[in-house]
Formats: structure tokens, C-alpha cells, sequence
């Protein structure tokens, strides 16, 4: 040690403070820095936890926003639903009051025409069995000198409803008179009952 100067002494212990010096700074860095990081976390926790509970927070609220939202437009078709039945309902009397007034109505005037109805096939019906019992003459026909006379005898007034057996046309009894002047009691009242 008696080699040593001086200097080497300085230098050496210089080297030893330093040494220390940088121990001592290391060492506060690295609590310091520890620090600094356990700050930083519980930072970050903290921040996390408040973002977590401000996001429920408004999950939660947006399902109450949901469910009131939902409940009134539940109540609102619910309202409008009954609004429309009341209305159908309404409706509904209002049409059959006047359908059944209508048919009332109709009843009462058809009510003589279904007589009429229900009558004229009894007056068809006997209409056909008195043309099946005297049927007519077809279109086009010419009816027969008796039925001729009996119109016109009808129309005069006293028809007789069958010929005399000595009965004696007027052009007949004219040539009779002109051959025999005298004319028998019977033919006078076969000509004054022919005028």
C-alpha cells in the first residue's frame, strides 16, 4: 500500500461513491418507476371500472327507454285496436238495422205481388183446363157460319142455345114464300123468331 499514491487512493474512492451513488439512484428509480407504474394501473383500473359502469349504466337505461317505449305502443294499439273494434261494431249495427229495414220494406211491398204470384198459376191452371175442355181454333182459322150466327145472335140479345129442327135459312124461307103465298103457323115462328 505504501506503492500506492495518493491519486490512486482519490480515484478509488471516487469509484466506490460513485458505485454507491448509482446504487442508490438505481434503487430510487426503480421504486420511483414502481411507483409510477402501480399509479398508472390503478389509473387504468379505476378508468376501466368507471367506463364499465357508465356502459351499464346505460345499457341499463336504454332497456328502461326500451321498455317504456314498447309499453306505450303496446297501450297505443291496444287503444286503437278497441277505437276499431267499437268502430267495426258500430259499423257493423248500422249495416244490419238497415238490411233488415230493407228487407222489411221489401216484404211489405212484396207482399202483394207474391199473391198475385201464387194466385196466377191457379188462373193459369184454369185456363188450361178450360182450353183442354173447349179448345180454341188455331191461328189463321175461320170460324164456322154457326158460330158466326151464334156471336151475332149473342150480340143481339136472345140467342137461342139450339137450332129448331125447322128452322128454314132466310134465303130459303124467301124462295118458300115467293112459290107458296100461304106460310104455316110454323113458319111464321121460325121467321119472326129468326128476326
Amino acid at each position: 500500500m505504501a506503492d500506492e499514491s495518493p491519486c490512486d487512493a482519490v480515484r478509488a474512492e471516487a469509484a466506490r461513491v460513485t458505485d454507491a451513488l448509482c446504487m442508490l439512484v438505481g434503487q430510487s428509480l426503480s421504486e420511483k418507476q414502481s411507483s409510477i407504474i402501480k399509479e398508472a394501473v390503478s389509473e387504468l383500473l379505476a378508468t376501466t371500472k368507471q367506463m364499465q359502469d357508465e356502459h351499464h349504466a346505460a345499457i341499463a337505461e336504454m332497456k328502461t327507454e326500451q321498455q317504456t317505449a314498447l309499453a306505450d305502443l303496446k297501450a297505443h294499439h291496444a287503444a286503437a285496436v278497441a277505437d276499431m273494434a267499437e268502430k267495426w261494431d258500430a259499423w257493423e249495427t248500422a249495416i244490419l238495422t238497415e238490411v233488415q229495414f230493407l228487407r222489411d220494406e221489401l216484404k211489405e211491398r212484396g207482399a202483394p205481388q207474391v199473391k198475385k204470384q201464387q194466385s196466377s198459376p191457379n188462373s193459369s191452371s184454369r185456363n188450361l183446363q178450360s182450353a183442354r175442355r173447349s179448345p180454341k181454333l188455331g191461328r189463321g182459322r175461320s170460324r164456322s157460319p154457326s158460330r158466326r150466327h151464334r156471336s151475332r145472335s149473342r150480340s143481339w140479345g136472345s140467342p137461342p142455345r139450339s137450332r129448331a129442327k125447322n128452322y128454314v135459312s132466310p134465303s130459303h124461307s124467301s124462295q118458300r114464300r115467293s112459290a107458296n103465298s100461304t106460310t104455316s103457323p110454323k113458319h111464321r115462328r121460325n121467321s119472326t123468331y129468326r128476326h
